[in-house]
């Protein structure tokens, strides 16, 4: 089960590393770093991303093909060099073969290549400088 509590760490992240059902905690920034502390005292498992990885969560009662359209926007859009893309996807199991089949067929029909084509959508880099 995924449960997500946003707030301040001192806040919302003390309660959870201090209940015992909570069995794994994640933050990043400021607040991965006072979580790490908390988690170490207690010897919980934590996953610190430290930066985000903006994930996208597809639940087992999602359109199907909405989610593989919205995650290949988010992670193709700009040619992931943009904060805001979809660089980790979280898809609940009773989905995950038929997602990864149809994202799979779907990032492949993706145009990669010179930026001057306007068929391109990815190009190798965003900027002529990188």
């Amino acid at each position: 089960m995924l449960n997500v509590a946003p707030g301040p760490a001192s806040v919302v992240g003390d309660k959870l590393v201090a209940d015992p059902r909570v069995k794994m905690i994640t933050g990043s920034g400021k607040v991965g770093r006072h979580l790490a502390a908390e988690c170490g005292k207690q010897m919980k498992r934590v996953c610190l991303e430290m930066g985000g990885k903006n994930p996208l969560v597809v639940l087992k009662d999602a359109d199907l093909d909405y989610a593989v359209d919205a995650a290949a926007f988010g992670i193709f859009f700009h040619q992931v060099q943009v904060c805001m893309a979809s660089s980790k996807i979280i898809v609940e199991e009773p989905l995950y073969a038929a997602f990864c089949e149809k994202f799979a067929a779907k990032a492949a029909t993706i145009k990669v290549g010179d930026p001057h084509d306007p068929a391109t959508v990815v190009v190798p880099l965003i900027r002529p400088s990188q």
